[in-house]
């Protein structure tokens, strides 16, 4: 479902899955139908977001970067250093990040509206 480009195609497959297995597997059918709506929320923005917002690795990479620094120090003194030191972290990424092409842009928040 997830390959469908159109919301509606995704929806006609799902249809058809639920209609198969209602019978071999009711609780699995259910909770497609319950939940596809929620799971599917991503293809109601425009196709540029798609592949960053479907998934959390981005969220994933970074908290393994800070993690990966972190290790390094080992124990910190106290609770202020290890903040100042994920803060580090998430300023340098951010910097990169606006080095990368804008995902956000003025036509994307066009387009949302």
């Amino acid at each position: 479902m997830s390959d469908c480009k159109p919301l509606e195609e995704a929806r006609q497959r799902k249809d058809r899955i639920v209609a198969d297995y209602r019978d071999v597997a009711d609780q699995a059918a259910t909770c497609l139908d319950e939940g596809f709506e929620s799971a599917t929320g991503v293809m109601q923005l425009p196709a540029g977001l798609r592949p960053y917002m479907r998934t959390n690795n981005h969220l994933e990479r970074l908290n393994r970067e800070i993690k990966r620094r972190t290790r390094v120090i080992g124990v910190f003194p106290n609770t202020d250093a290890a903040v100042r030191m994920a803060g580090s972290v998430l300023i340098e990424q951010n910097r990169l990040a606006q080095a990368r092409k804008a995902i956000f842009s003025e036509e994307t928040y066009r387009k949302l509206m």
